[in-house]
């Protein structure tokens, strides 16, 4: 696996570049981002989860609103993580984190 994108590094063509070939991408975030990344990422396994259990649209919506609340927060704060969203959406089966040593979180998507 190449080394570990960082924030800065983070653009779509370059997320697309790596991904297909190594079947794998990381990327290393510091703790506020990684928060955002992380419910990011909960939220679109809890819309996926509604699609197999048939839940019904009153239950989504307090989901839904913290849904778009996350989406707005990415959009304005951390723009560069959606740069990541067709990954995580889309391509990727596994998506797995863990806190390093120094603060950091390492994020690793999977096919």
């Amino acid at each position: 696996m190449n080394p570990a994108f960082q924030y800065d590094d983070l653009s779509q063509e370059a997320v697309d570049a790596a991904f297909p070939e190594q079947r794998a991408l990381a990327v290393q975030l510091s703790p506020a981002r990684a928060g955002a990344l992380i419910t990011y990422i909960e939220q679109v396994r809890l819309t996926k989860n509604w699609e197999a259990k048939r839940t019904n649209l009153i239950s989504r919506l307090p989901g839904l609103v913290k849904f778009w609340f996350v989406l707005a927060r990415l959009a304005t704060v951390h723009s560069r993580l959606l740069e990541l969203s067709k990954t995580v959406i889309v391509t990727s089966t596994s998506q797995s984190w863990e806190e390093l040593a120094d603060g950091q979180f390492l994020f690793r998507f999977e096919r």
